[in-house]
């Protein structure tokens, strides 16, 4: 939840800086407070979060199982991820794991593409395969 203010109102400061910089420091604190008061508001259950909320829990997770991974390789163990919750893979309600992962990736600009594929290499791909994407579209 922290993560998510925190980025709304750092996301919504302009790239270049203005000459308002007080206006610019009000204009981030509301869309942290207007982050907080959405996730306050969302009903408790997943499948009807705003579908934003919905990416960052889901990019959350999918770093998570990135590190645990990463730890694994490191330690000379193989690992394979088990997704067993079947809310996973049931997509009529537009939540499952493969269709925000393609929402996401549809959103990603060029260079942001080349940042993820860039960090996240192999552990990515898997990912995206999963989702459906060709690595070509990457």
């Amino acid at each position: 939840m922290y993560a998510s203010v925190n980025a709304a109102g750092i996301g919504s400061l302009p790239s270049v800086p203005t000459a308002e910089p007080v206006g610019d420091l009000r204009e981030a604190r509301a869309a942290a407070w207007a982050r907080l008061g959405m996730i306050m508001r969302s009903a408790p259950g997943f499948i009807s979060t705003a579908h934003v909320l919905q990416e960052e829990i889901v990019a959350g997770m999918v770093v998570d199982m990135i590190q645990l991974a990463g730890r694994a390789r490191r330690g000379g163990t193989d690992m394979t991820l088990h997704l067993v919750d079947y809310a996973f893979h049931e997509d009529s309600w537009q939540s499952d794991l493969a269709g925000i992962l393609r929402r996401m990736h549809q959103r990603w600009p060029a260079d942001v593409r080349r940042q993820m594929n860039a960090v996240y290499r192999e552990a990515l791909a898997a990912f995206l395969a999963y989702a459906g994407i060709e690595p070509d579209d990457t």
